[in-house]
């Protein structure tokens, strides 16, 4: 993945500085992006996408530092987690294939913390017979379990590749 695509104003070993929330959300989603359009042109493997997005994810946001809170002489620190929810336990089957934790330390004793989930379903299309189907479709996208993810997460995505 092109780190020089980010839009972060300082990046070391996982920690960076970022303008402004929107800046940081903004490379969150390129992140992903830039993740599935690298891994995707190519043979399918779901455990590589996962791989490769976590290890991005831990690789840019391990530990971010906003600017516009510093100027209001606020001392935030934003501290980024990521894991594949695994089998066991039914946590993939219950959250989804991606669990991110999100630790905002405020200053003065407070932390505000977070969860977000993450799904990924693969599109299978017309392609001279390598996935047999006459048209796009997500075979392995059953309501049920997304039902299920809503229900158990305030804060759930699904991933439509």
């Amino acid at each position: 993945m092109q780190q020089e695509e980010l839009s972060h104003s300082w990046r070391e070993e996982g920690r960076a500085i970022y303008k402004d929330r929107d800046t940081l959300k903004h490379d969150m989603d390129k992140i992903i992006s830039l993740v599935l359009r690298d891994c995707t042109d190519g043979d399918w493997d779901e455990d590589y996408i996962t791989r490769s997005l976590l290890a991005n994810i831990r690789d840019c946001f391990t530990e971010v530092h906003l600017d516009e809170d510093h100027e209001l002489g606020k001392p935030s620190v934003c501290q980024i987690q990521a894991y594949k929810n695994r089998k066991s336990n039914n946590f993939e089957a219950n959250y989804g294939d991606i669990g991110i934790l999100v630790r905002l330390n405020l200053g003065k004793g407070r932390i505000l913390e977070g969860v977000a989930l993450i799904e990924a379903k693969r599109i299978y299309t017309p392609d001279n017979g390598v996935d047999n189907v006459k048209f796009p479709h997500f075979h392995a996208l059953e309501f049920d379990q997304l039902i299920k993810h809503v229900g158990n997460s305030s804060n759930h995505r699904v991933v439509f590749l």
